[in-house]
This record gives structure tokens, C-alpha cells and sequence, in this order.
């Protein structure tokens, strides 16, 4: 089964979201599942709900941590505390959740 005919079904099943929106859940969705042909429409609508509801966690998420890192932006570097550093730590956290989503399964390796 070809992309397009997944985000056919994706648009039959909800309409209302815009074709890069449908386009990006549905590769969400084909990182999840071995045979995309054999999904049938209850099981495509429940991957629907999940990928939207992670997809929607983590841009949440990120836009929160950004938020922290713009206002650690403006501070001064002498007032640099441990707080800040928990900051950047959830903002790394934030954005390897993103990566991971988008990868897959598949396991980042460093040395790459």
C-alpha cells in the first residue's frame, strides 16, 4: 500500500486536517506498523489517536521548553544557576522524544 492511499483513508476518517498534517501522521503511523495494507479501519483510526495524541504531547513539550530556553537566553551568563541546567536538560529530553518519534525503532548512535 502506497502513502497517498494511507492518507486517503486518514482523510476519510478525519476530514479536517490539513494534507502535510495527514502526510506526517501517516508516516508516523508506517513507523509503528509492519503491514500497512492489513490495517483495517478500526485499527488505522485507533494508530490515528495515538500518534495525534504523542504528536501533540511532545509539540506541547517542545514548545514549553523553548519557552524556558528563550527566557535562559536573556539571562546573564553570571547568573547562571542549577536551575538553568535542568532546563537544558529537559530541553534535550524534549527534543530526543521528537527524534525518536520520528526514527522509530531505530537507536541514535553517537559515533555516526
Amino acid at each position: 500500500m502506497q502513502i497517498y492511499e494511507i492518507i486517503d483513508r486518514l482523510a476519510c476518517l478525519c476530514g479536517h486536517r490539513d494534507e502535510s498534517e495527514l502526510l506526517r501522521i501517516a508516516f508516523l503511523i508506517s513507523l509503528r506498523v509492519e503491514c500497512l495494507s492489513a490495517l483495517d479501519e478500526a485499527e488505522l483510526a485507533s494508530h490515528f489517536d495515538a500518534v495525534s495524541s504523542d504528536l501533540q504531547i511532545a509539540t506541547e513539550q517542545h514548545a514549553s521548553v523553548s519557552e524556558e530556553l528563550d527566557q535562559l537566553a536573556d539571562t546573564m551568563p553570571c547568573e547562571f544557576s542549577p536551575d538553568h541546567v535542568w532546563t537544558l536538560v529537559r530541553a534535550i529530553k524534549a527534543q530526543s522524544r521528537f527524534l525518536q518519534m520520528y526514527l522509530g525503532n531505530q537507536t541514535l548512535d553517537a559515533r555516526s
